[in-house]
């Protein structure tokens, strides 16, 4: 009677440490990817926007930080040869910024007193670490645009603007997702 008991408190205690030793192999922890400073070329025109995708895990638990800087200059670039700018490029007009399908330039525009892109160069102005808050612009948008703009996978950025244009941005994405 004894060795059962003895027996069946090995066997509960095997089982346990069983269990413990495949939770241990199957606990997932959140991990935190971190791009700051990434610069992404793009051209564009009147016809066409300028096209960035970025891309965030499918497991997203939240963003950290979604934020960008944008270089606007004339465009420069027919075939492979490059072409002088000398000065007499077009002024920028008309630009917007839309994520997913969703404009969210006044959200931007918003951030900054109402001061936009009008001209070629760095913007935001005036502050060199000055960045464009997508996860700031997000509480001014309706549910549903929210919902869109969070939501996991590819993001599809396009900048529209009048004019033939080159533009780089500088991103800064921070989120979790869950690890492997």
């Amino acid at each position: 009677m004894i060795d059962d008991l003895l027996l069946a408190k090995i066997l509960e205690q095997l089982s346990d440490q069983r269990k413990d030793a495949k939770q241990a192999k199957m606990q997932r922890r959140d991990e935190v990817v971190d791009l700051n400073g990434l610069e992404i070329q793009r051209a564009g025109d009147n016809n066409r926007p300028a096209v960035f995708y970025i891309s965030t895990s499918k497991d997203l638990r939240y963003y950290h930080r979604f934020e960008f800087k944008l270089s606007i200059q004339p465009y420069q670039h027919i075939g492979e040869k490059e072409q002088p700018n000398n000065g007499d490029a077009p002024t920028l007009a008309n630009v917007k910024v839309l994520i997913d399908g969703i404009d969210i330039t006044a959200a931007l525009s918003a951030q900054y007193g109402g001061d936009w892109i009008d001209s070629w160069g760095l913007y935001p102005e005036g502050n060199s670490m000055a960045m464009y808050d997508v996860l700031l612009a997000y509480e001014n948008l309706a549910p549903w645009q929210q919902g869109v703009l969070l939501k996991p996978g590819f993001k599809k950025v396009e900048i529209f603007a009048d004019g033939l244009f080159d533009v780089t941005m500088i991103l800064y994405l921070k989120y979790s997702h869950g690890g492997i």
